[in-house]
């Protein structure tokens, strides 16, 4: 099978496409500031002062927590109990502040954890407002 020059040229550029892509996402998980520092309950249930919020104190656990600490189905209770309360929690949702850590700095992130109605974890999301 013989493969045109225009064909190559597609094949050739996708391939650049996808190895860009791979690199911007590499990139992008080892530059976030949401990971690098492992969950440390004393310093996550401390309250949150302003210095702390200034500079993302909790941002850094949060890819472990999501990724080592907490899961999806794991029931509202247990999450509370490593967590901590949820300074703003209600209804099916509770969200953790981590700080001033994404984007120009000027909105806060959020740890926001979503629940069924039988209390049981069913979404995690970081998120800015």
């Amino acid at each position: 099978m013989v493969i045109s020059s225009t064909a190559k040229k597609i094949i050739l550029l996708v391939l650049w496409i996808v190895l860009l892509i791979g690199i911007f996402k590499v990139l992008g998980a080892i530059l976030s500031p949401f990971n690098g520092d492992k969950f440390d309950p004393t310093i996550w249930k401390a309250p949150m002062t302003d210095y702390d919020l200034s500079n993302c104190m909790r941002g850094g656990m949060a890819d472990d927590i999501v990724n080592k600490v907490i899961r999806v189905g794991m029931q509202r209770e247990r999450v509370l109990e490593l967590l901590g309360k949820a300074p703003d929690g209600h209804d099916n949702k509770d969200q953790y502040p981590l700080g001033y850590c994404s984007g120009i700095g000027a909105d806060v992130d959020y740890l926001v954890l979503y629940y069924d109605a039988a209390g049981k974890l069913i979404e995690i999301d970081i998120h800015q407002y």
